[in-house]
């Protein structure tokens, strides 16, 4: 597991800071395609959710770390889709919620997981994004996903596949593989620097 030492993360304001100076996060950055995507949903609706989807991280990360996890009801689904995933695909993680930053355009964020979805074969790591949204945006997720391959990039790791996991409140869930473009999240990088 790769850990780095000058990369700090403030919980409660949801800030990265690096050497002691704030860095944007790749949420942050991508607020102007997020933007698009969810103007016009009522606030408190995306509170709700964000809320939940917070809370099923933890859980899955409570599930991987140590073996089981207490749901509760309105995320108990998302945690049997979790376990469904976990048992057809039996992945191997090296990192579970992993901060990390960009060496060379210092931004930073959290990486759901990292490891190998297949078995290692010696070409690289996976990155898996899981969500527990309603709809499945791959661009949406192919973007931040990207932003977070590249970090891994910049420290000299190979980058084998990206995946997005969406896990959906009937216990089902979706696995895609995603493709890896770097360039709308470059582009949100330049607006965000403007």
């Amino acid at each position: 597991m790769m850990t780095i030492i000058e990369l700090h993360f403030d919980k409660e304001r949801h800030i990265y800071t690096f050497r002691g100076n704030a860095i944007p996060s790749v949420t942050h950055i991508m607020r102007f395609m997020s933007r698009e995507l969810y103007d016009g949903i009522p606030p408190d609706v995306l509170m709700k959710a964000a809320d939940r989807g917070t809370r099923v991280h933890a859980l899955t990360e409570d599930y991987d770390t140590y073996g089981f996890c207490e749901a509760e009801e309105d995320t108990n689904a998302y945690i049997q889709a979790y376990e469904k995933f976990k048992s057809d695909f039996k992945p191997e993680w090296t990192g579970i919620e992993v901060r990390l930053y960009h060496k060379n355009l210092l931004y930073a964020g959290t990486v759901d997981r990292v490891g190998f979805v297949t078995p290692e074969d010696g070409t690289g790591l996976d990155i898996v994004d899981l969500k527990a949204t309603r709809a499945f945006h791959p661009v949406m997720l192919q973007t931040p996903v990207s932003a977070y391959a590249d970090m891994y990039k910049s420290h000299g790791l190979a980058i084998r596949n990206i995946y997005g996991l969406q896990l959906k409140p009937d216990g089902s869930y979706l696995f895609q593989k995603l493709k890896y473009d770097f360039k709308p999240f470059l582009h949100c990088l330049a607006l965000h620097n403007e």
